[in-house]
Formats: structure tokens, C-alpha cells, sequence
């Protein structure tokens, strides 16, 4: 190696020269040594790690991502695989890799855990230079898989103008809801609907006037995160005109238009009716369910509940037992809701009996039955 005295006039002026040289020299090293936040190798040694997997400071990358990059061999330049070593959040995990003078590449076993990795690749050049090669990524938190399980409504008549429509749909919990009421596919209403237990969501809607007659649809809809879903109530509803027969009075013709075109408020039925479930329905809890009902606004609702399970291949019942046997109060919606615990022996032959009727202003409703199945 030549060197350069620092005594002489001329070593002096040497060694300046050498100094801005090698400042020159550094700067280009150091520019060379970033590049999207590799660490790489100066150009006059010419390894670099391209075409990176996942890329750097990449987001939302999937937990089952493998890691995986190219040695940069296109000046001649070749990597000592024996060499290599891949770490991965710090760990040593190159026995489990696969790698070749051009390539490397990682499948880690199980799924990555949400939030920040580091990748680092450490290997030498063919004249046994070290490098080393480091990068973060993060992996997405996991979604679960929205599913919607049944889609009711209240709707087993025409809706007039003045009708309620209530919507019931069961799905995963803590999503966004809402209810699709496809009018002729050509008019869509979307109502939101709330959360009143885990995944069991309900949407109330009040029949305008005036009401073209036809037939319509109720889908529901289920939004969490970046994904979303429908699914269609089993059957459609029928919308009318008028919310009852119009009333004919033999008075005179002007009388009679009158009151065939000025519909007469409808009168939301007192008898409840479960939109929640349907007769003979399967309830997939074991850990109790919640039944969603609707009456007239403000009525008073007693209901009874009781399950009864055979055991011993059917021969013996342990049945009759109470779970529920209250009162609640509707909302001014007419909506009301029974938290419906489970009983102390179950399983799948388990049978509910449910029983509900409503007062109000002093008006019985006649009863309401519904059976259910575990």
C-alpha cells in the first residue's frame, strides 16, 4: 500500500489531495449504502439484495406471507452460500431456508403474529467480504370471517303505508348491520339496523306514503373491517297501496273517491310476533340465546319459556323446566327483546316452548307460540 509522509511540503499536499479524495470516496460509499432502507453493499463491491418479500416497511401484510429476496449478481460478483444466514425477529432460521447463490427464501411454520418483523440477511462475497442486509415489515392483525346465518322480518302480510317492518338478522357480533329493502330491484332502501345482542342485529322500518304496490325483497347486509357480506331473508314481502280495504260509503260518488283514495292508518297488531327465530329453528348457542319480537308500541309482553330435554335415548324427559316467565315492556318502536339463559341439563334434542302475549289499554292479545330446537 503507498503512503504519504505528513513532514514534507509535498507529503502534505499529497495527503490533502488523498484526504478529499477519500471524503469523495466515503460520500459515494455512504449514498450507496442506503436504498429504500437496505442496508447494501458500496457499488464498487456490488452485492446487492433486490426484488425483497415483503417489501420495506410494508403494511398489511398477511400472517401465512413467506420472506424471500435476490443476491444481485449482474457485475460477475457471486455470494458464499455457505456463508449466508437469515434471521427473522432475531432468530437464527436458516436451516430452515432454501438458499442458492441467487436466491433465498422462508416459510415460517406457523402464522406471524400481528405488528412489526425484522428481517436480517448475513452473508459474504466471493473475496469473503461481509454484508449484512436488514428490513421491517408489519403483519395485518387477523379478521375473522364475517358470516350472516339467517335473515327474518316481520312481513308474513302485505305492508301498507303506516306498517312497520321489522328486520331481524343473525350474523358474526360486533360488525355493521344494516337491511337492504329491494323495491322492484330498481329502488333500494338501506335501514340501519342495531346490535341488541351479540351478532343478533334489528332494523324497524315505517312504510311511507304513498307505497307503490309491489313485491320486494330484504337482504342483509354485514360490514367489518375491509370486508363485506349479504344474505337474503328467505321470502319476499308484498307492498300494497293502502294500509287496509278502503271503506265504501253509498252517500254519493264524491264521497265514495274520497274514501277510496285517503287510506286509513294502520293499526300495528297487538299479537307479538318473534322475528329473531322461526318455528322449529335451530339455536346454535349453548349458552343461551336472546329471542326479538315485535308488538304495538309500548305494550306490555308476558312471556314464558321452557325447555324440555329427553335423555336415556328419549325414554325419560328432563323437562318442564322454567327459564323465563316475565313481563317486558316494548319500545316505541314496538321492539322488545328476552335474554333466554341456558337450561341446567342440554343437548341436541333439547326443545323450548315458548309462549307470548300483549297488553294494551287494556286489550289481550291472543297467544303467540313458537317452538325451538338445540
Amino acid at each position: 500500500m503507498q503512503r504519504y509522509s505528513l513532514n514534507s511540503d509535498h507529503g502534505s499536499t499529497v495527503s490533502r489531495r488523498s484526504a478529499r479524495s477519500s471524503w469523495l470516496s466515503t460520500a459515494l460509499l455512504t449514498s450507496s449504502l442506503l436504498l429504500g432502507g437496505l442496508l447494501l453493499p458500496s457499488l464498487g463491491l456490488a452485492q446487492r439484495i433486490t426484488d425483497i418479500n415483503p417489501g420495506v416497511n410494508s403494511t398489511n401484510v398477511t400472517a401465512e406471507t413467506s420472506i424471500s429476496g435476490l443476491f444481485d449478481t449482474s457485475d460477475g460478483s457471486r455470494v458464499d452460500v455457505s456463508s449466508v444466514k437469515l434471521l427473522l425477529d432475531g432468530t437464527n432460521v436458516t436451516a430452515a431456508s432454501s438458499i442458492t447463490p441467487n436466491f433465498f427464501s422462508y416459510k415460517p411454520p406457523t402464522p406471524l403474529s400481528p405488528g412489526a418483523h425484522t428481517v436480517q440477511v448475513e452473508y459474504k462475497n466471493s473475496a469473503g467480504l461481509q454484508r449484512v442486509a436488514s428490513w421491517t415489515f408489519t403483519v395485518q392483525a387477523a379478521q375473522a370471517a364475517l358470516a350472516i346465518s339467517s335473515v327474518t322480518h316481520n312481513a308474513s302480510a302485505p305492508l301498507g303505508p303506516g306498517s312497520t317492518l321489522l328486520a331481524t338478522l343473525s350474523g358474526t357480533p360486533a360488525a355493521q348491520a344494516s337491511i337492504l329493502l329491494i323495491e322492484g330491484w330498481t329502488n333500494v332502501r338501506e335501514i340501519q339496523a342495531q346490535e341488541v345482542s351479540p351478532g343478533t342485529y334489528v332494523a324497524s322500518f315505517v312504510m311511507p306514503n304513498p307505497l307503490t304496490p309491489q313485491e320486494a325483497v330484504i337482504m342483509g347486509q354485514l360490514q367489518k373491517g375491509g370486508q363485506k357480506i349479504y344474505g337474503a331473508a328467505s321470502q319476499p314481502i308484498v307492498l300494497r297501496a293502502t294500509a287496509v280495504a278502503p271503506e265504501v260509503v253509498a252517500s254519493s260518488p264524491a264521497t265514495t273517491a274520497i274514501a277510496a283514495t285517503e287510506p286509513t292508518p294502520a293499526v300495528v297488531p297487538l299479537k307479538p310476533q318473534f322475528t329473531s327465530h322461526q318455528m322449529d329453528q335451530r339455536v346454535a348457542s349453548e349458552s343461551g340465546f336472546q329471542l326479538v319480537g315485535q308488538t304495538r308500541p309500548n305494550a306490555t309482553v308476558q312471556v314464558k319459556v321452557v325447555a324440555i330435554t329427553p335423555v336415556l335415548g328419549g325414554f325419560v324427559n328432563v323437562g318442564g323446566t322454567s327459564l323465563v316467565d316475565r313481563q317486558f315492556v316494548a319500545d316505541a318502536s314496538g321492539l322488545f327483546t328476552v335474554p333466554v339463559p341456558a337450561p341446567l341439563v342440554i343437548n341436541s334434542n333439547t326443545r323450548y316452548d315458548i309462549q307470548a302475549t300483549a297488553t294494551a289499554n287494556g286489550e289481550v292479545s291472543s297467544v303467540t307460540q313458537l317452538r325451538l330446537r338445540q
